[in-house]
């Protein structure tokens, strides 16, 4: 029988959890140590740091259970009966959770737009504002905004971090937001801390064509970009190597003849929103209030795996912000909502 140390919890409150905890993925513990300061109950939804308990199969946040693993610490995930999975092949709506997860602080009209994360931070932008707030996504909350120049106010209907730095000991890598008004043009920002307070600053602009509109996408793990774009009444994705940024403005052809790749984007008709990469995956943001759907598409293969349809699963308001956090997509709309997606097996 397995030996459970359990540091700060009331033993009989966990016996329901334990008795249930006959996964094959556990037959190999001797020892599984939980640290909280939380009595748990069977039905209780525990939340401290990254710790969520709602159920009895244990996730790691950052890292999957194996021979030589034994969890310490609030590192420790648990939701739902199965293990987060990140092969995408055989989506069903069967393999799908959805959180609500908070709201976001009204500080400006309200019109929410583009997202992207980087660490545990979320940076959510405006319907044509020059200012950025941050969240803390572990702790849910607003820590502050990134003011920027009047000039270099967006829209924004995307953004995306790449892992480059301008310097060294910036806080953050550099920035790809969408121009406000200009749909064929991407801005390249680089964040600075002076003190306390943050600013931008655009160090290039990156012009595609021929398109009628597009969204850029970093592949950092491989070093590509992304730009899923429109042209007569059609939908395209080019795959090009993330551009140098030390030149202030690029010209960027989309002709076949002058990327790595061009394919149909597969993702529908409906209009783009944000989108992110993950794995190789494009998860693309589609459609407007009642009607939102993610789209996701293998970029190796160049086929869709799944679409994820808002209102089966109860997600509400226009979708706007997406992103990929440790081990599930986050979600923001136009109104502030903000959604966790995970993928189970």
């Amino acid at each position: 029988m397995r030996k459970f140390i359990l540091s700060f919890l009331t033993i009989f409150s966990v016996i329901p959890f334990v008795s249930a905890c006959d996964s094959d993925n556990f037959d190999f513990l001797e020892e599984f140590i939980i640290h909280s300061d939380t009595t748990i109950t069977s039905d209780t939804i525990f939340k401290n740091d990254t710790t969520i308990i709602n159920g009895d199969t244990i996730i790691v946040t950052d890292t999957v259970i194996n021979k030589d693993t034994i969890i310490k610490n609030d590192t420790t995930t648990l939701i739902d009966k199965r293990t987060v999975v990140l092969d995408f092949t055989t989506l069903s709506s069967n393999n799908i959770k959805v959180e609500k997860a908070f709201n976001l602080e009204i500080t400006s009209d309200g019109r929410f737009q583009g997202m992207a994360i980087y660490g545990d931070y979320m940076f959510q932008t405006h319907h044509a504002k020059n200012y950025i707030d941050v969240y803390d996504l572990k702790e849910e909350k607003l820590l502050f905004s990134i003011q920027s120049k009047r000039e270099e106010e967006i829209h924004c209907n995307n953004a995306d971090f790449s892992n480059c730095f301008y310097e060294e000991n910036d806080p953050f890598p550099l920035l790809y937001l969408e121009h406000k008004g200009i749909y064929n043009k991407t801005s390249v920002f680089r964040i600075i801390k002076n003190d306390s307070i943050y600013t931008t600053e655009k160090i290039q602009t990156l012009c595609f064509s021929p398109c009628s509109s597009c969204i850029t996408n970093n592949d950092n793990e491989n070093g590509f970009m992304y730009i899923s774009y429109g042209l007569d009444g059609h939908s395209y994705t080019a795959k090009i190597y993330i551009p140098d940024f030390k030149t202030p403005e690029l010209n960027i052809s989309l002709e076949k003849d002058s990327c790595l790749e061009v394919f149909d984007n597969l993702s529908g008709t409906k209009v783009g929103q944000d989108a992110t990469i993950y794995k190789n995956k494009l998860f693309q943001l589609k459609g407007y209030s009642g009607e939102g759907e993610i789209s996701i598409i293998d970029l190796i293969n160049h086929k869709l795996i799944y679409v994820l349809k808002f209102r089966e699963f109860k997600m509400t308001g226009e979708p706007e912000g997406i992103a990929w956090y440790k081990d599930h997509l986050v979600v923001s709309t136009i109104g502030g909502q903000v959604y966790n997606v995970y993928f189970l097996e």
